[in-house]
């Protein structure tokens, strides 16, 4: 399942801060040093002010380029707020927009970038609004504008904002509360108790839930381990593990007779829902492949490579898996390789290019789906764990924080059986399904698991 593209990595700064000449006040922020300029221009205004200008310095850039100011929060925390800003952008391919963020301490609470609306290819100077609801706990605000993708974006500095009332709709999204409490504590009785509780909906299928993991520092390698309870495991259930941008991998219920390692990765810009109209320089590459591990085109959903190992891995058993990015500079394109530990030995399940160059990776998710579409019935549940990357500097940091989030809603279920606990592994056990729960968490919020201190060397 595609994934949101730079969503929480934008609202998840530190980023790459740049250099280039700016007014005082203003930050920019890059998830690719070098693939844009952020700088004034004096001969593009709107108002009296000259404008700031984002252009992408290559025809295919991977990030984005964002230029913000933080801005007094005194009397905006606890009020919903209307940002209003001009911008002007020219043949911009992906998107653009303006960008709306608060912070509670280091934690994002509240964020718009207008990705689900984001202006594309050229216009004159357009008044754009972004609404959202100011958390009380708020610490910082940041206001600016953002380009991903190749083109050029001007912005007037002189942005507004505003107190509106609660009768304006919002645009973004506020986290509940920021961090969320404490998770409840769910073990294996827990779960054998509540289970004959659970009679779903035939009607729709169980929630698609996401862990989006909050990365302080961009990585290349990537360390996360699964383990589903017992009885916990209906049919036409996929747990992913470890997915980025262009790729995914985790374990899958295929069928009652069949259970599978994946591995998948995207061809360039997602590809296409028929791959066959994918020419052969945008598609991934399946460059080696393990013993008995299947490979094949896929679309439907994009398109890109996939891989499966059939492969009868057990409930209540900790599986362990390892992704290391490779950029390839020379070749414009990214190498991902996925590790899998086997009956206690690591073997490589496949090597596969894909024609982006990714220096780094900067986002990571992992997600609970019944891809059966329509199996509300039954419970699923997993312990997502001991979540680990390597930053570009060699340090191997623990991951504890990841957003919750419903990429596709809740299908309007008159029960919210769906939610996120803690597991006795300390990691986030996530459930969906059966028409019943214990874990409920609003979505989206911000969840924190107790640090394990458990690299993975150890």
């Amino acid at each position: 399942m595609p994934f949101k593209i730079v969503f929480w990595s934008v609202l998840c700064l530190p980023l790459m801060l740049g250099t280039f000449t700016i007014p005082p006040g203003w930050l920019t922020y890059e998830s690719h040093p070098g693939e844009y300029q952020l700088t004034v221009d004096e001969n593009q205004r709107h108002g009296e002010q000259a404008s700031l200008r984002i252009e992408s310095n290559t025809n295919r850039p991977n990030g984005f380029g964002y230029l913000l100011k933080a801005i007094d929060v005194k009397k905006l925390a606890g009020k919903r707020v209307r940002l209003t800003g001009y911008l002007k952008v020219e043949n911009i391919q992906q998107w653009a927009g303006l960008c709306f963020r608060a912070e509670a301490g280091s934690y994002p609470v509240a964020f718009d970038n207008m990705q689900k609306r984001g202006i594309k290819g050229s216009l004159d100077w357009g008044k754009y609004t972004i609404v959202l609801d100011i958390p009380s706990q708020t610490t910082r605000i940041e206001v600016g504008a953002g380009l991903v993708g190749p083109g050029k974006l001007w912005m007037d500095p002189d942005l507004q904002w505003e107190v509106v009332t609660t009768e304006m709709p919002v645009t973004g999204t506020t986290f509940q509360g920021g961090i969320h409490p404490p998770l409840k504590l769910v073990t294996q009785a827990d779960l054998d108790r509540t289970r004959p509780l659970t009679q779903g909906s035939k009607k729709h299928g169980a929630a698609y839930l996401t862990l989006d993991y909050v990365l302080k520092e961009p990585a290349d390698w990537i360390y996360a381990e699964i383990n589903v309870p017992t009885g916990e495991a209906p049919t036409h259930t996929y747990y992913s593990v470890l997915g980025g941008r262009l790729f995914y991998s985790g374990i899958q219920v295929h069928s009652t007779r069949e259970r599978r390692v994946i591995f998948s990765v995207w061809d360039a810009n997602a590809g296409n829902n028929n791959p066959r109209q994918v020419p052969d320089s945008m598609r991934a590459t399946l460059l080696e492949k393990g013993l008995r591990v299947f490979s094949s085109r896929f679309g439907r959903e994009g398109s890109g490579v996939h891989t499966h190992l059939v492969y009868d891995w057990k409930e209540d058993t900790t599986y362990k898996f390892l992704i290391h990015l490779q950029p390839d500079s020379v070749h414009h394109q990214t190498i991902y390789t996925l590790f899998f530990e086997k009956d206690q030995r690591w073997e490589r399940i496949a090597k596969i290019s894909t024609p982006t160059l990714m220096k780094s990776l900067t986002e990571a998710q992992a997600f609970l789906e019944d891809f059966s579409t329509h199996d509300d019935r039954h419970r699923r549940s997993a312990s997502y764990q001991n979540v680990w990357v390597r930053t570009l500097s060699g340090e191997w940091q623990e991951v504890t924080q990841a957003v919750l989030t419903l990429p596709f809603g809740d299908q309007n279920r008159s029960v919210k059986d769906y939610g996120c606990g803690l597991s006795t592994s300390n990691g986030f056990l996530l459930s969906s399904g059966g028409g019943y729960t214990e874990t409920y968490v609003p979505i989206p919020t911000l969840v924190q698991r107790p640090q394990s201190g458990k690299k993975t060397s150890d």
